[in-house]
């Protein structure tokens, strides 16, 4: 969504980006923070669009109803299957109609359960989009699930290619294998325990989420830490990759899920090995640009990872595909998909 908001404003655009709780039902009017003076007001009503990611919260569909009244355009951008949320998803007691999540005296957040519906928050994604204009989705997946809600537009996430190619490659003394994401990956991370080779001849390195080593690799000694990190900072924590891995549990969430993190490593000419899932199906070119493991089978993911990490020039090879690839995906050749939804 940044990526295409600056081109945009690059492209003559005026555009701008605020969060949805700054946001003044009665006035409709919004703050966009400015750290070296007063913030900023943002008119919503002075704008052709607007682009809400994700409505849950109930004063948003009053916001919406207004702004639709003026001949706004309006769209929701859906990024997941929340439908399909699997219980071990940190995500699922946050839209559970019958768990209300509540923050408590440890600062720690917590779901208390109850005998009756007491969350709405599936509820007002479902009003939502019964209202807006477009329902944009990044994959074809995503489309089904919520094409009965209203027109639907699949714009495929992409990437800024150049943020990657300004970036010397980390010179490693033992390839590193690349992961990141966040807490949400706990069960997917898990295939891959006990299909790695011998720990003096890699690195594993882990960005996004720090509790995952006491949580996953206890037993390893060979792992470079992330904490979490902003958007831009991601393109340098790639690079210090030799090629990247991404498991995922076969699971209906999943398949809603888009090739992003295949297309990341690309841009920085690195191959994947990735869960035969939907998104990577379309990503995955298997042997030429990456590898896809059949059914999550531990012999497959054994197989890969020891013939990317013992073969430096399949490295190269393949890492060579996947960048022609990420070319095709980059956010400059894909503006006007943008363009053509919602200003012409």
């Amino acid at each position: 969504m940044s990526q295409a908001a600056n081109l945009l404003a690059k492209s003559g655009f005026r555009v701008e980006t605020t969060m949805f709780h700054s946001i003044d039902p009665l006035s409709l009017t919004a703050l966009k923070p400015n750290f070296f003076c007063k913030d900023k007001i943002i008119k919503l009503r002075d704008f052709d669009v607007i682009i809400f990611q994700l409505v849950w919260h109930a004063p948003l569909l009053y916001v919406v109803s207004i702004l639709k009244s003026y001949g706004i355009k309006i769209a929701m951008e859906v990024d997941d299957d929340y439908f399909s949320l699997p219980r071990d998803n940190p995500s699922w007691i946050s839209f559970h109609p019958k768990i209300m999540t509540r923050r408590f005296s440890d600062n720690r957040i917590r779901g208390i359960k109850y005998n009756f519906k007491v969350n709405n928050k599936i509820d007002i994604l479902k009003r939502t989009m019964d209202m807006v204009d477009i329902i944009q989705v990044s994959t074809p997946e995503l489309a089904k699930v919520y094409g009965n809600y209203g027109e639907t537009v699949v714009l495929q996430n992409c990437i800024d290619n150049e943020l990657y190619d300004q970036l010397p490659k980390r010179k490693n003394e033992k390839p590193v294998i690349g992961w990141f994401g966040t807490r949400t990956h706990k069960a997917d991370l898990e295939l891959t325990l006990g299909c790695y080779p011998p720990q003096e001849d890699f690195t594993l390195l882990l960005a996004g989420w720090l509790e995952v080593r006491d949580l996953i690799f206890k037993d390893f000694n060979n792992i470079e830490l992330i904490p979490p990190y902003r958007i831009y900072e991601l393109p340098p924590i790639v690079k210090k990759c030799d090629f990247g891995i991404v498991p995922l549990v076969d699971c209906r969430f999943n398949d809603g899920k888009s090739e992003l993190k295949g297309i990341e490593f690309g841009a920085a000419s690195m191959p994947v090995i990735a869960s035969d899932v939907a998104p990577y199906r379309r990503w995955i070119r298997h042997g030429e640009n990456g590898f896809l493991v059949k059914k999550n089978k531990p012999k497959f993911w054994i197989r890969y990872i020891k013939e990317l990490l013992y073969d430096k020039e399949l490295r190269i090879k393949m890492g060579k595909e996947a960048k022609k690839d990420a070319i095709k995906r980059d956010i400059r050749n894909n503006i006007d998909k943008w363009i053509n939804k919602y200003f012409v």
